[in-house]
């Protein structure tokens, strides 16, 4: 019975995190989370994974999430409610199973300690409540190195194939999970890791023509080395901000069985991450699924030194970190943006919720714009998204400087010769009319978000063949549209 409390502490302590940060987000999920789960609607209602019905383009980077979020639908809940729950669940999981592998490792303290640990990383518990797919992520990783710790190649390859089924960069771990079993063992693990993957990659491409999802390439595209150096920043950001975790991770290294195999995992996935150049959102997402594998190594490698001043260091710390857990402070804990970043996409996300419910009493039209995911997801219109996200030719225009990722293409003649019927830059609703020249400050003060919008509005060609309204709701809001002149 002993055994199970770490774990079941871990999962406690997770969700009640997790519901924490969700309540300082009001528990909103952001506006990306709304690209997979209208792909998902579209999916339960038989018009294949797509964003746009009948477009054949990869705008989810998670096909398992966007399957499971399809579910949802299918079973008459839907992803916008059901994607909260299942990502607390995934978080608690997660952090359960990071607690049994550093029980494997270090033993019932060690267990204690990473549960612990995870809860109270930002970086981990903020995502539950998003509607991203960061918990999934983080369940199938920790699952995968708990079956290499236990020696079940099978199992591994199965999760492993999972995890890179939640997140790309996962498939890099192979290597790292495969070295964890004897030789004898190698075929059965790449048996049951590669055989999913296989049949996902000939089904990607047989579908929608490509090998790698289309968000991939709007991400990396044109990047070259610059991508490297970009991604290595990412990752320092992160080593500094988890300088303890990456001490204990370097020495792991240097040890053998599970804890290498484990340090592996985390090396072989900040690689990955590396190379994707990393991306805008704050606690360095892309790099928190990994976060469980990270406090079992963290917290095994604690119990493993032999002086008790350590524990009791590492106790009091604990005690500290509790102390200021609380929202005022809870972004000094970070040194990257944090809770107001975070903050600054709630906001967002409820500005184009209120957009995207005006624009339903327009007439018919594709919209271009590039908050995309709430619009299309409650407008239910053909979209247009301005930096390719969604669009297999904007995401292959060359890389611009500057911009942030997955911000950085666009190309004003390609939209100018699609013609849509509607443009909007400003996704939000503004107390009184809005004029061109106020809507071109907009655009230039956050260029490295609106780059793509700021280039169509200011070309002459658009402004010739389009004319912009002030549209007035009932509640007395206004929001601005640019209609195509007929």
């Amino acid at each position: 019975m002993r055994r199970f409390l770490p774990p079941l502490f871990a999962a406690v302590s997770t969700t009640l995190a997790a519901l924490h940060w969700g309540s300082l987000l009001h528990f909103v999920a952001f506006d990306d989370a709304y690209i997979t789960f209208r792909a998902a609607v579209n999916l339960a209602h038989g018009q294949g994974p797509n964003f746009n019905p009948g477009d054949r383009v990869e705008s989810a980077t998670s096909p398992l999430w966007l399957a499971v979020l399809a579910l949802t639908e299918v079973v008459h809940i839907g992803p916008l409610l059901a994607s909260p729950v299942l990502g607390v669940l995934f978080a608690a999981g997660a952090a359960a199973l990071a607690s049994i592998c550093a029980m494997e490792l270090g033993g019932w303290l060690a267990a204690l300690l990473a549960g612990a640990g995870l809860a109270l990383l930002p970086a981990w518990a903020c995502w539950p409540t998003t509607g991203m797919e960061v918990p999934m992520g983080g369940f199938f990783i920790a699952a995968a190195a708990l079956a290499s710790l236990r020696g079940k190649p099978a199992a591994a390859g199965l999760l492993f194939a999972a995890a890179a089924m939640s997140r790309p960069e996962a498939a890099v771990l192979f290597p790292a999970l495969v070295l964890a079993f004897p030789r004898r063992d190698w075929p059965r693990f790449a048996a049951c890791a590669l055989l999913p993957l296989l049949t996902l990659l000939l089904a990607r491409h047989a579908y929608f023509g490509e090998w790698v999802p289309n968000t991939y390439v709007a991400k990396r595209q044109g990047l070259g080395f610059a991508g490297i150096v970009r991604g290595l920043g990412y990752v320092w950001v992160f080593a500094v901000a988890n300088l303890v975790m990456v001490v204990a991770t370097c020495r792991a290294l240097f040890r053998k069985g599970g804890p290498r195999t484990l340090a592996l995992i985390c090396v072989f996935f900040a690689g990955a991450v590396v190379w994707d150049g990393g991306d805008y959102f704050p606690f360095t997402r892309l790099l928190s699924p990994v976060l469980p594998v990270g406090c079992a190594i963290l917290a095994s490698e604690l119990v493993a030194i032999p002086r008790r001043w350590v524990h009791l260091a590492a106790a009091a710390t604990f005690v500290l970190v509790a102390t200021f857990w609380v929202p005022p402070s809870l972004h000094m804990l970070n040194f990257y943006g944090g809770l107001p970043e975070l903050e600054d996409q709630r906001v967002l996300t409820e500005r184009v919720t209120r957009l995207a419910d005006e624009l339903k009493g327009m007439p018919e039209g594709r919209v271009a714009i590039i908050s995309i995911g709430v619009v299309g997801y409650r407008s239910g219109r053909n979209i247009l998204d301005l930096v390719g996200l969604t669009d297999k030719h904007i995401a292959r225009t060359p890389h611009v400087p500057g911009a942030m990722p997955g911000h950085d293409h666009g190309d004003a003649d390609y939209v100018l010769e699609q013609r849509p019927e509607f443009a909007v830059f400003m996704p939000l609703l503004t107390v009184g009319p809005v004029s061109t020249s106020d809507e071109a400050a907009f655009l230039n003060k956050a260029d490295g978000y609106y780059h793509a919008a700021r280039v169509l509005q200011e070309d002459p060609r658009f402004r010739a063949a389009y004319t912009p309204l002030d549209k007035v709701v009932t509640n007395g809001r206004h929001f601005r549209i640019w209609i195509r002149n007929r």
